[in-house]
């Protein structure tokens, strides 16, 4: 268990200091950008267009309304998935350990 954790620690750790190395690219920055225009009450596919499903502009607009409307929101919002979804891992594998079914 000692051994998991350690692991999953240092991986979260190498997956937040890339995160937070990371420049807007085009595609972030659009996703960003569509997000913003969404929360300013443009509407998808006719106010604004692209040819992605609308997922991720809803994600990226509500990370905008949550955290405020700069790009540190997005990352924070990526910051808080990944350490949720390590919490998720922990306690998944706590549970298996407990039932014996390792």
């Amino acid at each position: 268990l000692i051994w998991v954790g350690l692991f999953l620690g240092l991986f979260t750790a190498l997956r937040l200091s890339y995160l937070s190395s990371l420049e807007t690219q085009p595609d972030s920055g659009l996703f960003e950008s569509f997000g913003y225009f969404l929360c300013q009450g443009k509407r998808l596919y006719t106010d604004i267009f692209d040819h992605k499903p609308p997922g991720i502009y809803w994600v990226n607009q509500g990370l905008l309304w949550l955290f405020g409307f700069n790009e540190n929101s997005i990352i924070l919002g990526v910051f808080g998935a990944v350490f949720l979804s390590g919490i998720f891992i922990i306690a998944q594998f706590n549970l298996l350990l407990k039932t014996n079914k390792i």
